[in-house]
């Protein structure tokens, strides 16, 4: 990580922005660095992210020549109770010893694979979010073929959230993972179903007569396609999916070939987070409707943020050594639980 401690680091603002954020709605924070050993900083946030810099890590006890990332993660979720959310940023890069990488990265995404299974199975409420960044790099790196200097380009980190679901979903309401400094590429989240709230309208958002309290019904008039529209209120925080991948249509799957989805969007309201626009034709029987969120189980960015060799650095800056199968670990771990929430409401025909 020495390189991303340079001048200009966008790494530095961004940890910053974020756990200052975060530390506005926590009791405490504690820091820490981690490499073979969790060595606790004792002062506050500010010094943590001044003395951010190679002579202050080369000073931290543990091994930092090769730390194993797959370990590093195991401790991070091992201190996560459901009462803590814990931040690990890393370069995610997986160091090959002796070259020998599929087989190497293969066993690290086994070995993640169990950890974080073993800690859903125990805990069904526990989330992960993997936020890919990009920061300025100028230093040296590590890669199969020896040791390559790099000087002021730009290379990818992650910054992994994990804790309880429900902690999560509460802390981005209130803190946007867009709105971290210098913004993020990507991301990645993994987490059991929930259940939401949602709430059906008319397409002009008024609301519908009250049959009893748990079933609301409404008159829709077709429009000039003959297609019946309507919109759905729902809070979609819980699922932690990010608003790249619920603005894409295609991740809401409906159990009745006359409804769709036509689009989602993001909305500021007190209750919920998402307005979902949905069509029925006029060919649509009298069926009840299942309306899933069901986004892809590894983000196709992961495989092409992919590097197989830990070689040639300098043809592949956007690339991180093994990220496939170090997210493909949590992956496998969550592959049980294909949906994230399930809207449900019934049409009926006079």
């Amino acid at each position: 990580m020495d390189g991303y401690m340079c001048e200009g680091s966008e790494l530095k603002d961004a940890v910053y922005d974020y756990i200052s954020s975060l530390n506005s709605y926590a009791s405490s924070t504690n820091l820490f660095y981690i490499n073979s050993q969790v060595v606790p900083f004792h002062e506050e946030i500010q010094t943590f992210i001044r003395d951010l810099n190679p002579t202050s890590f080369r000073t931290v006890s543990g091994n930092r020549t090769n730390s194993d990332l797959a370990d590093m993660l195991q401790k991070v979720i091992a201190g996560t109770d459901k009462n803590t959310v814990s931040v690990f940023v890393s370069d995610c890069i997986l160091d090959v010893p002796q070259g020998d990488a599929r087989d190497y990265f293969v066993n690290r995404q086994i070995d993640l694979k169990n950890a974080f299974l073993k800690k859903v199975v125990h805990d069904k409420n526990f989330g992960v979010e993997i936020i890919q960044l990009e920061s300025r790099f100028s230093g040296k790196y590590y890669g199969t073929d020896g040791v390559t200097p790099l000087n002021n380009v730009k290379r990818p980190y992650y910054m992994w959230v994990v804790g309880d679901k429900n902690i999560l979903a509460y802390l981005n309401r209130h803190i946007s993972l867009s709105k971290i400094k210098h913004g993020y590429l990507n991301m990645a989240s993994f987490t059991t179903p929930s259940e939401i709230s949602y709430d059906c309208f008319n397409r002009y958002m008024k609301d519908g007569k009250k049959i009893n309290q748990n079933k609301k019904q409404m008159e829709l008039k077709s429009d000039r396609s003959g297609d019946f529209v309507f919109v759905i209120k729902a809070d979609l925080y819980p699922t932690l999916v990010d608003d790249k991948t619920l603005t894409n249509t295609e991740n809401f799957k409906v159990s009745n070939n006359f409804v769709k989805v036509d689009h989602v969007e993001k909305i500021e309201d007190e209750l919920y987070s998402h307005l979902i626009t949905v069509s029925i034709s006029d060919r649509a029987k009298a069926s009840g409707v299942v309306i899933d969120l069901t986004p892809e189980q590894l983000p196709s960015w992961v495989k092409k943020s992919n590097d197989d060799t830990g070689s040639n650095i300098k043809t592949k800056l956007s690339k991180t050594s093994g990220i496939q199968y170090i997210i493909g670990g949590v992956s496998d771990a969550y592959n049980e639980y294909k949906s994230r929430t399930k809207i449900k409401f019934t049409i009926t025909k006079n």
